[in-house]
């Protein structure tokens, strides 16, 4: 098939959902597909046999303007090539799935467009954050339900956000996102001090500052770790400040943004990944962690939490500092037996579930579907 990406990605952009778009884009071509990515913010060159291609964007101006330039651009470069794809996929219902419905809505587009929300809740670039800023954004939920031929919903979380606020495509899928199982797993805790890993934005969004202060209390009751914090962002300061007022220094580390191998090393040293985020998408860090036979203490934000029994990491409710607490308690205690039996069951439940060359294939069910549709020709 002929796949169009309209999607940023790494190197350029390094957040999750890129980073998903990227990993899937490298797997449909290895599976022998012709795949193009087109974004603003990547170089236009051939990288891992993928032709990516820059658009040009408006740097003057409020984001009405660059909105519409970005319309333009991408609206020009799918008209020249309305006949090179088979079927668009789309990251975030944003400046490209709203650009995508409009052409498609002015009857100059026909090729098939999937649509995959990032992320769940109301705040900072969540998609319902996204819709809520623009205006008129009644009529574009309306054109999004109408001429966006499906929406997969890669959590319960995002779905049932969207869904809420009018999103009712006529076609929808449930594909998570996927990972690779590498050769490395982690091995099991032989005394202490517990290794446990955070690895993510140092944003509100991830709940870090309700991590610390559980993290104060279980020290002071006795129980060995060490916490490292892999990522960057703008509460670096305030959370390297919080660790010294709580007495976390030494047991604490912030090791700043290392690249996808050294996440992987770290991952075989760690002995429990902690995501204790307010909302989520479907975090890739927790499926490397996963996949690496890492247990883990994830919040019910509506993810991966979902797939997770208490036989397999435990899930504590959203900011609730008890029921963390009570999480990590259990957590920190375990047999290195059970913690064993826990981590074969992870590496399962990853490819039961969250196998990328799985889930890269139900997409491409789902594009030949779509693009053998009658209404779908161009």
């Amino acid at each position: 098939m002929k796949i169009l990406l309209c999607t940023d990605v790494p190197p350029f952009v390094v957040g999750g959902a890129e980073t998903q778009s990227w990993r899937l884009a490298r797997e449909w071509a290895a599976m022998g597909n012709q795949v193009e990515c087109v974004g603003y913010r990547i170089a236009s060159q051939v990288q891992n046999e993928i032709r990516l291609h820059r658009l040009p964007l408006l740097k003057r101006g409020g984001r009405l303007v660059r909105g519409m330039g970005y319309f333009f651009a991408l609206g020009l470069f799918l008209l020249k090539r309305r006949r090179s794809y088979d079927v668009v996929y789309s990251r975030f219902l944003g400046e490209s799935t709203l650009s995508v419905v409009l052409l498609k809505a002015m009857r100059l587009l026909r090729m098939p467009l999937v649509a995959v929300p990032a992320a769940a809740g109301h705040e900072d670039n969540s998609d319902l954050a996204i819709l809520s800023s623009l205006p008129a954004t009644n009529g574009l939920i309306r054109l999004i339900n109408r001429h966006c031929d499906c929406i997969n919903f890669i959590s319960p979380a995002i779905e049932r956000d969207l869904r809420s606020a009018g999103i009712a495509p006529g076609k929808f899928r449930h594909i998570p996102n996927g990972v690779n199982l590498t050769g490395k797993t982690a091995l099991a805790p032989a005394g202490h001090p517990y290794r446990l890993l955070f690895v993510g934005r140092l944003e509100y969004q991830k709940g870090l500052d309700i991590l610390l202060p559980v993290m104060s209390r279980l020290a002071a009751e006795g129980h060995e770790f060490e916490l490292k914090i892999l990522g960057t962002g703008s509460l670096l300061g305030e959370l390297e400040e919080k660790v010294v007022s709580l007495g976390l220094d030494g047991k604490v580390h912030f090791s700043g943004v290392v690249d996808s191998d050294q996440v992987l090393e770290e991952l075989s040293r760690t002995h429990l990944f902690l995501l204790p985020s307010r909302y989520e998408g479907m975090s890739n860090a927790a499926l490397e962690a996963l996949a690496c036979g890492v247990p883990c203490v994830l919040s019910a934000c509506g993810g991966i939490d979902s797939y997770l029994d208490g036989d397999t990491g435990w899930v504590f409710n959203l900011e609730d500092v008890e029921d963390l607490h009570h999480g990590l308690s259990q957590a920190l205690c375990i047999s290195a037996e059970e913690w064993e039996i826990r981590s074969r069951r992870s590496r399962q439940l990853v490819m039961d579930n969250f196998s990328m060359p799985v889930v890269a294939r139900e997409y491409l069910d789902l594009f030949r579907e779509l693009a053998c549709a009658p209404e779908s020709t161009v």
